[in-house]
Protein backbone atom coordinates (compact mmCIF):
# COMPACT_ATOMS: atom_id res chain seq x y z
CA UNK A 1 0.00 0.00 0.00
CA UNK A 2 1.65 3.61 -1.01
CA UNK A 3 0.82 6.37 0.98
CA UNK A 4 -1.53 7.88 -1.70
CA UNK A 5 -4.05 5.43 -0.72
CA UNK A 6 -3.29 6.02 3.17
CA UNK A 7 -3.13 9.65 3.54
CA UNK A 8 -6.07 11.75 2.49
CA UNK A 9 -4.88 15.38 1.27
CA UNK A 10 -6.34 18.00 3.28
CA UNK A 11 -5.04 21.26 1.90
CA UNK A 12 -3.96 22.84 5.36
CA UNK A 13 -1.59 25.35 4.63
CA UNK A 14 1.09 27.20 6.76
CA UNK A 15 3.53 29.67 6.66
CA UNK A 16 7.52 28.99 5.77
CA UNK A 17 9.56 29.39 8.88
CA UNK A 18 12.21 32.27 8.15
CA UNK A 19 14.91 29.80 7.59
CA UNK A 20 12.65 28.29 4.75
CA UNK A 21 12.23 31.28 3.26
CA UNK A 22 15.65 31.98 3.32
CA UNK A 23 16.05 28.65 1.80
CA UNK A 24 14.00 29.36 -1.39
CA UNK A 25 14.32 32.80 -1.80
CA UNK A 26 15.66 33.79 -5.58
CA UNK A 27 19.44 32.69 -6.76
CA UNK A 28 19.73 30.80 -3.56
CA UNK A 29 19.38 26.71 -3.91
CA UNK A 30 19.90 25.17 -1.09
CA UNK A 31 19.90 21.13 -0.83
CA UNK A 32 21.17 19.03 1.69
CA UNK A 33 22.91 16.01 -0.19
CA UNK A 34 24.00 12.82 2.07
CA UNK A 35 25.92 9.99 0.65
CA UNK A 36 25.70 6.23 2.37
CA UNK A 37 27.95 3.26 1.37
CA UNK A 38 26.59 0.06 2.08
CA UNK A 39 28.22 -3.12 2.12
CA UNK A 40 25.66 -5.44 0.87
CA UNK A 41 23.41 -4.92 -1.37
CA UNK A 42 20.70 -2.83 -1.13
CA UNK A 43 17.14 -3.91 -1.46
CA UNK A 44 14.72 -1.06 -2.53
CA UNK A 45 11.16 -2.46 -1.20
CA UNK A 46 12.76 -3.01 2.18
CA UNK A 47 14.07 1.29 1.99
CA UNK A 48 10.06 1.94 0.88
CA UNK A 49 8.77 -0.30 3.47
CA UNK A 50 10.72 2.03 6.05
CA UNK A 51 10.29 5.37 4.68
CA UNK A 52 6.35 4.79 4.65
CA UNK A 53 6.30 3.46 8.36
CA UNK A 54 8.69 6.50 9.36
CA UNK A 55 9.53 9.37 7.29
CA UNK A 56 6.24 9.64 6.36
CA UNK A 57 4.92 10.16 9.89
CA UNK A 58 6.90 13.82 9.82
CA UNK A 59 4.92 16.96 8.62
CA UNK A 60 7.81 17.96 6.33
CA UNK A 61 8.09 15.12 4.92
CA UNK A 62 4.52 14.64 3.73
CA UNK A 63 4.42 18.79 2.78
CA UNK A 64 4.68 20.52 -0.41
CA UNK A 65 5.98 24.12 -0.89
CA UNK A 66 2.53 26.09 -2.40
CA UNK A 67 3.00 29.91 -3.71
CA UNK A 68 0.01 31.72 -2.60
CA UNK A 69 -0.33 34.45 -5.23
CA UNK A 70 -2.49 37.20 -4.25
CA UNK A 71 -3.16 41.06 -4.52
CA UNK A 72 -0.59 41.89 -1.77
CA UNK A 73 2.50 39.51 -3.63
CA UNK A 74 3.22 36.08 -3.71
CA UNK A 75 3.46 34.27 -0.50
CA UNK A 76 5.10 30.33 -0.05
CA UNK A 77 3.34 28.01 2.39
CA UNK A 78 3.31 24.24 3.00
CA UNK A 79 0.21 22.57 2.06
CA UNK A 80 -0.24 18.81 3.54
CA UNK A 81 -0.69 16.40 0.58
CA UNK A 82 -0.78 12.49 0.17
CA UNK A 83 2.67 11.45 -0.54
CA UNK A 84 3.55 8.04 -2.90
CA UNK A 85 7.05 6.66 -2.03
CA UNK A 86 7.71 5.52 -5.19
CA UNK A 87 7.38 9.21 -6.57
CA UNK A 88 10.43 10.38 -4.46
CA UNK A 89 12.84 7.30 -5.13
CA UNK A 90 15.01 7.07 -8.12
CA UNK A 91 16.48 4.16 -9.48
CA UNK A 92 19.32 4.77 -12.46
CA UNK A 93 20.06 1.84 -14.27
CA UNK A 94 24.29 1.91 -14.11
CA UNK A 95 26.57 0.65 -16.69
CA UNK A 96 28.13 -2.69 -14.35
CA UNK A 97 31.38 -2.19 -16.33
CA UNK A 98 32.21 1.71 -16.37
CA UNK A 99 35.43 2.77 -15.65
CA UNK A 100 35.74 5.21 -12.46
CA UNK A 101 32.61 4.12 -10.19
CA UNK A 102 33.78 6.80 -7.76
CA UNK A 103 34.02 9.26 -9.99
CA UNK A 104 30.74 8.58 -11.15
CA UNK A 105 29.05 8.97 -7.78
CA UNK A 106 31.25 12.41 -7.26
CA UNK A 107 29.52 13.36 -10.72
CA UNK A 108 26.07 12.21 -9.69
CA UNK A 109 25.64 13.60 -6.74
CA UNK A 110 27.23 17.30 -8.41
CA UNK A 111 24.69 17.61 -10.90
CA UNK A 112 21.89 16.54 -8.13
CA UNK A 113 23.06 20.00 -6.55
CA UNK A 114 22.41 21.66 -9.75
CA UNK A 115 19.03 20.48 -10.63
CA UNK A 116 16.14 21.96 -8.66
CA UNK A 117 13.61 19.88 -6.85
CA UNK A 118 10.18 19.26 -8.63
CA UNK A 119 7.59 21.55 -6.42
CA UNK A 120 4.43 19.26 -6.96
CA UNK A 121 5.50 17.00 -4.63
CA UNK A 122 7.29 16.90 -1.20
CA UNK A 123 10.37 18.26 -0.68
CA UNK A 124 13.18 15.35 -0.80
CA UNK A 125 13.98 12.49 -2.61
CA UNK A 126 16.41 9.45 -2.34
CA UNK A 127 18.67 7.99 -5.30
CA UNK A 128 19.32 4.55 -5.12
CA UNK A 129 22.70 3.62 -7.19
CA UNK A 130 23.37 0.23 -7.10
CA UNK A 131 27.23 0.00 -7.80
CA UNK A 132 30.24 -1.25 -6.10
CA UNK A 133 32.31 1.76 -5.68
CA UNK A 134 36.40 1.78 -4.30
CA UNK A 135 34.42 3.90 -1.06
CA UNK A 136 31.95 1.92 0.05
Amino acid sequence: MDMADSMESTGSQEPLSPAARLFHAPRFNCTILTAIGCKTSINPGVIKMGLEQTLMKHPRFSKKLVIDDNKCGSKLKWESTAVNVEDHIMEPDLDPYMDSPDQFVEDYISNLSSIPLDLSKPLWEMHILKRQNIGC
